[in-house]
């Protein structure tokens, strides 16, 4: 970064349990000492139990309920320290004040978790429920220092409102979904002090770093400190701090008779301490009377007593009375406030900044002196720092401030280092009625007259893109109106959940038109952004003509706008700042609001544009310091971009939606223009005649001010040059893998990435605006090479466009199961083997609350990018790192890892991953973002084919096999296209680049997995005709096109297949199933129509085989039986030989299914005859004519064939007949044996002959039954 001490900017993240999902456990504090607490830890048993009232009745009104249930009245971070270089785990928890005071929330916002930990163990929220409100500034987080080796502790002070003290020692394990139960005893105790009530405490802060004490300021300007031996012990002390003689101690803690009370409070004094600061020996605290005194933790004795605005020192003999002569005119305020801050510099030095709020306000810097026989303080500077409010519109109070030691120091090397002056750096809140700004100095000198000091400069954080942020954004002409006011909506980090599921039963109840349409909003049907759609669209009634289609848009933006609105108002009720801290491993500010968390970052891109104009010089003169408004001149990249900026707000809004949409079609479509041609094409297009002379004569104006436009141009695109580069590396190994991302790291890293690419998106537009008009020739020339720019700005146009696609895309429920699916292992494959070596194991984090693409391609898909993110926001590289580094690295890194502008590599991964995932939609809003080569073409036919559009899917797949089949293929693609193959299937890594045949049999596999039959056919025909004929192994894409073929009931193809193949056995195993497929599925017709040549005695071997494996001979007599069909082999068997002229094969076949009929079937009682008789009478009748198709012979007069006769084996004994053993031993049903013998006409004819004798027999007989009857 060119400007890394100055481009700063906000981060926000809600913290309300719908926004930041997180498994909770619920404590009950017991209303007394003797009374034990409990805990429930599943939802379930949680609502069974008996919870505090909480002061809000069901009814009461939404705005009043949200209050109540998400903002926060006191909330802080505390960062626990490291313990012999190991960190805590959690590192960093959050604590917050709620439900009118009775509720403290405590959430872990750790952005990371350590991979060694268990990847089912996830952070936990902890809820503890008290019987009475707490009280103000009175909640202590510590590290618990009786902990022994190995052990993890945290310490919760809370002091109620009735004056008791409860303390809670939660472990790690307490913040972990693997916490067990455990007694009362050992995680909370209550203490009842009888002090306070003789000595009522203003609010309580924690002792020194290790100490386990509390000290408490008292509202009679006393301070107490209580020790105790281990957290949960009944054994404490109360030790009173000691001011002056012992008279006068005594005599301020009565009431009366005393003249240092505080007007309308009587139970205050003016020496009422309302800030303090610990160091390891001394406690530091300043009162209402602006007096800062310095305390010994030793002796509880006061030291030194010094004016907090103009820095005199007054020795404790002159306060010997209580320090009442110098009380100043004027008291602070009575509540506790953030008036000191402390830091210890590099060389030990301990510095104190004193915060004086009346009047105009003032800072004092102090170094703490221990060198003389006395500590005392001694004034840096010899004159204030002046605060400069944020504006002049709003009254500004600041309600928190922090000083820390300079990163510069600690970015120069060790041979600097060494002989550089400790600077220091302040950071200060601002807060208004209406929002909040945080304000810094950078290297504050800490030796007294420094020259630097004259350069001292306050600098503002960009802040977040808030609801009232959003004027910048552009509506385009082809967007939806309920899509545009979605995309706003439901942008990253603007409405959390809470605020929209508030706002909506508010919305309902007063706008819609039909509050019956209620149950159509069913949250566990629909998803929210669908409720929403619904309640907004249902509140406008739907224009029945065409003509009336203006007045209905019209009322739908408006109730679009009054949902919005009504977001807005209710947001704002969480903006409230509360508290300012600063983490020194990671060297992060944190700002904590009643609803969110804001982390500071630097920023990336084009972002400082956004602080043109925020720089405010502080002048010192003399011992006042003077404040100034004087500006400061911006760099020469920033002055452009703003004159851009300008020039393009001129321009009505709907001129600029066409341009932006004519610019997004040049961008992703491929073009045969010049730049400078599409430049003027989309100039005449959108700009032509809409652009006022005025405009562009204040457009020239202003650029006559920059020296060097070409330059300034250049450094424009210098901070923006990764997304463009030929280098950039996509997936590359992460930096570590040591970390995880985890919720709260998701959802910083999704709002962040939004914030800088929706702010940079805009810009390059204002740019390309500029030079489109540029190209126009309605400005002067001034020397620039359009053209390059226009390409390289365009480019710049796509990368960011993809990128807030993939944030803005929001996932609905998921179309289908999914999950990560990894890369097949080839042992084959090097290239296999190397993606595998990469970090693509599954991210053990899950936020459970996916709303956008890129939170799920960040908490669940690493592909490198989920780990390198959780290393960058694990450790800002330590000591090394300057303020905001870690998570404006992962902005960077994540726009880097997407940009596409030379490689669609990171599309396809997103697409991929959504498919995987079951988000078919989302997978189709990347497809625009695919190129129209090779990997474009087949990735698009990936997508098309997951969807189930195979038609869309082949058509890709034929455009991109011949240029994919040369492609050379490299890590990342294929850790691109990882996520569209399932575990244990083969990649298309290991086909590409080896030929058409090879790549067209990938793809023919896939079709055949997908369904697509007809097209995985003609790709494995494809496969076969691009064969190299030295490979060899034709018989295996022969046979991979019949299973399709037979699949997909292409007969013809399948026979063609079969033809084809070489190996003999293998072909007969093919045509076996070849002739049962077309039999089983009706086809048997189409047996006939086929050659079969060299094949025939195959054919019909099968057939007689098929015919004597059959079973249940009645199915297929009669074609049907109980709606089950199933071929009847003898007749198709007969078919076959009679159309190829072989009748006495066909009568031998016809025959033995007559005897097979006769032998196996009997009539069910009450029926003449069985189904089969008249089934075989038929057939003798087909034997019959068919012997006479058999022409005469010489000798042989009368026709003749060989056949399988059915004998039973006790008829062939009697008569003489040799069975074979092979026959005796047949157990087919319905078959006592078969013998093979020659049968005549005459034979057949007196078979037949006996059968109808037979019947006729039968109904004789019936006859005389019923005559007899």
């Amino acid at each position: 970064m060119r400007h890394p001490e100055r481009t700063l900017k906000e981060a926000s993240l809600c913290v309300d349990p719908l926004n930041l999902k997180m498994p909770t456990t619920d404590l009950i504090a017991p209303s007394s000492s003797s009374a034990s607490a409990s805990f429930a830890r599943d939802p379930v048993a949680r609502n069974r139990r008996h919870f505090p009232p909480t002061g809000v009745q069901d009814g009461a009104d939404a705005e009043e309920a949200y209050t109540h249930k998400c903002v926060a009245s006191q909330s802080g971070v505390f960062h626990r320290a490291s313990v012999a270089g190991t960190d805590p785990v959690p590192r960093s928890i959050l604590w917050r004040v709620l439900e009118s005071g009775t509720v403290l929330d405590l959430v872990p916002v750790d952005p990371v978790f350590s991979s060694a930990l268990s990847s089912q163990v996830e952070a936990h929220r902890i809820r503890i429920h008290f019987p009475g409100p707490i009280r103000q500034s009175c909640v202590v987080l510590s590290d618990d220092p009786s902990s022994g080796e190995g052990e993890d502790a945290l310490v919760v002070d809370v002091l109620t409102d009735s004056l008791m003290l409860y303390s809670f020692h939660l472990s790690s394990r307490s913040f972990l979904q693997d916490w067990e139960r455990r007694p009362s005893s050992e995680w909370c105790h209550v203490l009842e002090s009888a002090h306070f009530n003789l000595r009522p405490p203003l609010y309580m802060d924690k002792g020194p770093v290790g100490s386990g004490s509390l000290i408490f300021s008292l509202m009679d300007g006393g301070l107490m400190r209580l020790d105790r031996s281990h957290t949960l012990a009944d054994d404490y002390t109360e030790r009173v701090f000691s001011d002056g003689s012992y008279l006068a101690s005594l005599r301020g803690m009565f009431l009366w008779g005393s003249n240092d009370r505080v007007r309308g409070h009587p139970n205050m004094s003016t020496n009422m301490i309302v800030s303090m600061v610990c160091t390891p020996t001394l406690l530091i605290t300043a009162s209402i009377s602006g007096m800062i005194k310095l305390w010994s933790l030793e002796t509880l004795t006061s030291l030194s007593v010094y004016d907090i605005a103009n820095s005199s020192s007054l020795t404790t003999a002159n306060n010997s009375n209580g320090g009442n002569a110098a009380t100043p005119k004027q008291l602070f305020a009575t509540e506790p406030a953030t008036l000191l801050s402390t830091t210890t510099a590099k060389d030990g030095t301990v510095y104190v900044i004193s915060y004086s709020p009346l009047g105009e306000g003032q800072f004092r810097l102090w170094r703490l002196d221990t060198s003389s026989t006395q500590t005392s303080l001694i004034d840096v500077l010899e004159s204030p720092i002046v605060p400069i409010a944020p504006d002049e519109n709003a009254i500004w109070m600041i309600p928190s401030f922090i000083l820390t030691t300079s990163s510069k120091a600690k970015l120069s090397s060790k041979s600097v280092e060494s002989q550089e002056p400790s600077t220091l750096d302040l950071w200060v809140v601002w807060k208004s009625n209406k929002s909040s700004r945080i304000h810094m100095l950078f290297n504050i000198p800490t030796i007294s007259g420094a020259a630097s000091k004259k350069g001292l400069m306050w600098r503002a954080v960009a802040p977040n893109s808030g609801p009232s942020n959003v004027s910048d954004e552009i509506d385009l002409p082809t967007e939806d109106i309920s899509d545009r006011y979605l995309r706003r909506i439901f942008r990253p980090g603007l409405y959390s959940p809470s605020v929209l599921e508030t706002v909506l039963p508010v919305y309902e109840k007063h706008y819609s038109v039909n509050l019956s349409r209620a149950e159509d909003l069913d949250s566990t049907t629909l998803t929210l952004k669908q409720r929403v759609v619904k309640a907004v669209e249902a509140s406008v009634p739907a224009q029945p003509s065409q003509a009336d289609y203006g007045s209905y848009a019209r009322d739908l933006k408006q109730q679009w706008a009054r949902f919005d609105r009504l977001c807005i108002e209710l947001s704002r009720l969480g903006d409230e700042a509360l508290s300012l801290s600063y983490h020194g491993s990671t060297n992060s500010i944190v700002l904590v609001k009643a609803t969110s968390i804001v982390f500071v970052r630097y920023c990336i891109g084009l972002e400082h544009v956004q602080l043109a104009g925020t720089r405010s010089v502080i002048a010192f003169s003399g011992h006042e310091g003077r404040r100034t408004r004087t500006p400061v001149q911006d760099h020469d990249d920033v002055e452009l971009l703003g004159s851009f900026a300008s020039f393009s707000r001129l321009l009505p809004g709907p001129v600029l939606g066409e341009f932006v949409s004519a610019l997004l079609e040049h961008a992703l479509q491929p073009t045969h223009y010049s730049p400078g041609d599409s430049a003027f094409a989309i100039y005449e297009a959108c700009l032509q005649d809409q652009v006022s002379d005025s405009a562009l004569d204040l457009l020239q104006k202003r650029l006559s001010d920059i020296d060097k436009l070409q330059s300034s141009f250049d450094t424009c695109y210098e901070d923006l040059k990764f997304m463009h580069s030929p280098d950039s590396v996509f997936g590359r190994p992460a930096l570590n893998t040591r970390y995880y991302l985890s919720p709260v790291g998701v959802s910083l890293a999704v709002a962040s990435t939004y914030q800088s690419v929706s702010t940079t998106y805009r810009l390059v537009v204002d740019a390309l605006l500029f030079l489109s008009v540029y190209s126009s020739g309605e400005i002067q020339d001034c020397g620039i090479a359009y053209e390059d720019l226009f390409a390289k700005f365009m480019a710049l146009l796509r990368s960011l466009h993809f990128l807030k696609t993939v944030c803005e895309c929001l996932l609905d429920k998921s179309d289908v199961s999914g999950q990560r699916l990894l890369l097949a292992d080839d042992e084959d494959t090097q290239l296999a083997a190397g993606v595998n070596q990469l970090d693509l194991e599954k991210s053990k984090s899950s936020s459970g609350n996916s709303e956008s693409l890129l939170e799920l391609l960040f908490s669940r898909f690493s592909l490198t990018l989920g780990s390198t993110v959780a290393s960058y926001l694990a450790s800002s590289s330590g000591s090394l790192a300057p303020i905001g580094w870690g998570l404006g690295q992962v902005v960077s890194y994540t726009e880097e890892f997407f940009s596409i502008s030379s490689s669609q590599s990171a599309a396809i991964a997103a697409a991929g991953a959504a498919i995987s995932s079951g988000h078919l939609q989302a997978a189709k809003e990347m497809l625009p973002y695919f190129e129209l080569d090779g990997l474009g073409c087949f990735a698009k036919g990936l997508v098309h084919l997951r969807a189930r559009e195979d038609e869309l899917a082949t058509e890709w797949f034929c455009q991109c096999v011949t240029e994919m089949a040369s492609v050379t293929m490299t890590d990342e693609t294929a850790l691109a296209f990882r996520d569209f193959y399932p575990a244990g299937s083969e990649h298309f890594a290991i086909y590409a680049g080896r030929g058409v045949s090879a790549l067209a049999v990938h793809i023919a596999a896939m079709l055949d997995a997908a369904g697509a039959l007809a097209s995985a056919c003609e790709f494995g025909k494809l496969a076969i005709e691009m064969r190299d004929e030295s490979a060899g192994d034709d018989d295996g894409l022969h046979q991979a096109v019949f299973e399709s073929a037979v699949k997909g009931g292409l007969f013809d193809d399948a026979y063609m297949a079969v033809a084809a193949v070489s190996n003999k056995k293998l072909q007969h195993m093919l045509l076996a199933g070849f002739i049962t497929e077309l039999c089983e599925s009706g086809h048997s017709a189409r047996l006939c129509s086929f050659p079969f040549l060299e094949l025939h005695t195959q054919v019909k071997s099968i057939l007689e085989s098929k015919a004597r494996m059959s079973v249940d001979l009645a199915i297929g007599s009669n074609g049907n039986s109980g709606g089950d069909h199933r071929p009847n082999y003898y007749k198709i068997l007969f078919s076959w030989c009679i159309e190829h002229g072989e009748y006495q094969d066909a009568a031998a076949a016809m025959y033995e299914y007559i005897q097979r009929l006769r032998s196996g079937f009997t009539a069910s009682e009450g029926e003449l005859f069985s189904s089969t008789d008249l089934e075989a009478n038929s057939c003798y009748l087909v034997l019959i004519n068919t012997l006479m198709c058999i022409p005469e012979t010489k000798g042989s007069p009368e026709a003749w064939f060989l056949a399988h006769k059915v004998v039973s084996r006790d008829s062939a004994d009697a008569e003489g007949t040799q069975v074979s053993k092979r026959a005796r031993g047949s157990k087919r049903r319905g078959v006592d044996g078969m013998t093979r013998v020659l049968v005549k006409a005459s034979d057949v004819q007196k078979e037949y002959d006996e059968e109808i004798a037979r019947m006729e027999a039968i109904l004789a007989r019936q006859v005389i039954e019923e005559i007899h009857d």
